[in-house]
């Protein structure tokens, strides 16, 4: 069992696998919420602009609990209505990409519907 383990548990084996993710991933991954959070704060910056819009959007809708409710409320890939239409008016998905059947656009309902049900299975 010794000798397995020796075998299996290869310190060159391990740090061939886990270096490249400690020094390439995680520093990249850092830099991005980093430059993320940094860029969210600087006046006229892609984010400030995209937060404003969602704020300002978001605000609209605050007056009325059933839009508001529909507008964020994911429904079908096909439907002209609720989250995907929401994020569509914001400008985080391209307009009529739905029609076009886009990959980017199915990609990013499938990874917006796996949020939605882990938030549902989470409460």
């Amino acid at each position: 069992l010794a000798e397995h383990l020796d075998e299996t548990l290869n310190p060159g084996d391990i740090s061939e696998k886990v270096t490249p993710f400690v020094e390439n991933v995680i520093p990249s991954e850092i830099n991005k919420q980093v430059r993320f959070a940094l860029d969210e704060h600087r006046p006229n910056s892609c984010s400030q602009k995209l937060f404003d819009t969602l704020r300002r959007q978001k605000n609209r809708l605050s007056t009325n609990p059933k839009l508001m409710r529909d507008a964020f409320t994911l429904h079908g890939s096909d439907e002209k209505r609720g989250l995907m239409s929401f994020l569509e008016k914001i400008g985080i998905i391209e307009k009529n990409a739905r029609e076009r059947g886009a990959r980017h656009f199915i990609s990013f309902y499938r990874r917006v519907e796996r949020a939605v049900y882990d938030w549902r299975r989470d409460e």
